[in-house]
């Protein structure tokens, strides 16, 4: 069956907009889109103010003569911090998260996943909330508008330019079991797909942010395709503990580490974190990668807490994908 909106022209791809994986219609968000740590947006250098800056002659040009802080790049759902320094005090978290994060362990015989030492059961279970649903859509005018994007992550974000409608490459990464882990949205799990579209925010300027996020949308020919993006994505969040990338510093040319942690698996959903080891206050970038149907949705919101905000913007896509 199927719901929503039909897409225009000939399905899979509408009229005027360039099939998943074509060249052009790449807005770059940032320096290099895709090209850095998990999942997308590159965490920034913190200087004692709090801002990053993005490297010169990555596309924008130098830096403005206000702007003194660290080099910073933008990859699909990640952002990275070269070197620590002095940032905002993280938000405090709210007193429920740790009871309910230790009450996380529920009987296997149930066939309910459950979590040990931040790491799902072993096994990808079978995403049985997603469906048979075939959805015909058009990604591009599904994802949340600023107002909602505000007011779920309660943070002052603003679109860190235009929608895109094409798939990011893969970001260079090292062990490759951790590609997807780090870029959920890439060619790896996205390149299959009819139709895409994501959007980047930051809570200043595309050079000059101490928060971003990354929201997306994809459309897959059959529920089965998108299944498999969600097995794949599902196991490379769980079988990367640990993961190197070039560092997008200018002045040193050692590599970035990432951590990746709390992974859970549930039907329809998987969701974990990419910690950056740096000095200084930690760099975290929150994951959600929920299918349903032939959909997949994927966010991620990287600042010092991002605790479930990724999960609740999945929530909306998906809500506004089926209509519900």
């Amino acid at each position: 069956m199927t719901n929503g909106p039909q897409q225009q022209g000939n399905w899979p791809a509408p009229s005027g907009i360039p099939p998943a994986g074509a060249p052009g219609g790449v807005r770059p968000p940032s320096p290099s889109w895709p090209a850095a740590e998990p999942g997308g947006y590159p965490p920034p250098q913190m200087q004692p103010a709090g801002r990053p800056s993005m490297p010169a002659g990555a596309g924008y040009g130098p830096p403005p003569d206000d702007i003194d802080g660290p080099t910073a790049q933008i990859i699909p759902g990640q952002l990275h911090i070269n070197q620590g320094g002095g940032a905002a005090a993280p938000r405090r978290r709210p007193r429920w998260i740790m009871p309910v994060a230790l009450a996380a362990v529920v009987a296997v015989s149930a066939g309910i996943t459950y979590a040990v030492a931040g790491r799902s059961g072993t096994g990808t279970p079978a995403p049985k909330a997603a469906g048979d649903t075939t959805y015909r859509v058009m990604p591009a005018k599904l994802l949340p508008n600023l107002d909602q994007v505000q007011q779920t992550t309660l943070l002052s974000l603003k679109p860190n330019g235009a929608v895109s409608i094409a798939v990011a490459p893969d970001p260079s990464i090292y062990p490759d079991i951790c590609r997807l882990a780090a870029s959920p949205i890439g060619q790896t799990a996205w390149g299959p797909a009819v139709s895409v579209a994501s959007e980047g925010f930051t809570d200043n300027t595309a050079t000059n942010f101490t928060a971003s996020a990354l929201i997306g949308l994809a459309v897959f020919s059959a529920p089965p395709a998108a299944a498999d993006t969600f097995k794949k994505v599902s196991e490379s969040a769980r079988g990367c503990r640990e993961s190197t990338q070039p560092s997008t510093d200018p002045s040193t040319t050692e590599p970035t580490t990432w951590t990746v942690t709390d992974v859970h698996t549930s039907e329809g959903e998987v969701t974990w974190n990419s910690t950056q080891k740096a000095p200084g206050t930690p760099w975290v970038c929150g994951k959600s990668y929920r299918l349903v149907g032939n959909l997949a949705a994927m966010a991620s919101l990287c600042n010092q807490n991002p605790a479930d905000t990724p999960s609740r913007l999945t929530d909306l896509v998906i809500a506004a994908a089926t209509k519900q």
